[in-house]
């Protein structure tokens, strides 16, 4: 049985497959997998301070101190400053990002 899994969620906010990448991320976590939530690509707008859905849930995770991470170059592209991304979820840069998938058993990508 697989038990760490590592998702990235790379679609912008208001997408419902970016909603589903942090679902996932919750359930598995609730159920005792290790699991860790990585904010890429478009999908780092998901991660900046709002309210709604998405905010609710990232805040949910965080408050069951599931890890959650935000690629630095993903922000710097779109230029997101790290300060206007939700408090608790870490900024990572890019060679970390492959020792959470080397560590991992399954990748997922939403």
């Amino acid at each position: 049985m697989l038990n760490s899994f590592v998702i990235f969620d790379t679609k912008p906010l208001g997408v419902e497959l970016s909603a589903l990448g942090i679902r996932m991320a919750w359930a598995c976590h609730e159920k005792g997998f290790d699991v860790k939530l990585v904010f890429s690509e478009e999908g780092v707008w998901c991660a900046t301070k709002k309210s709604g859905y998405h905010a609710a849930m990232i805040q949910k995770l965080l408050d069951a101190d599931a890890p959650l991470y935000c690629r630095k170059k993903c922000l710097e592209l779109r230029g997101i400053d790290e300060k206007d991304i939700i408090e608790g979820i870490e900024i990572i840069e890019e060679d970390e990002i492959t020792d959470l998938c080397l560590d991992a058993e399954t990748i997922n990508h939403f």
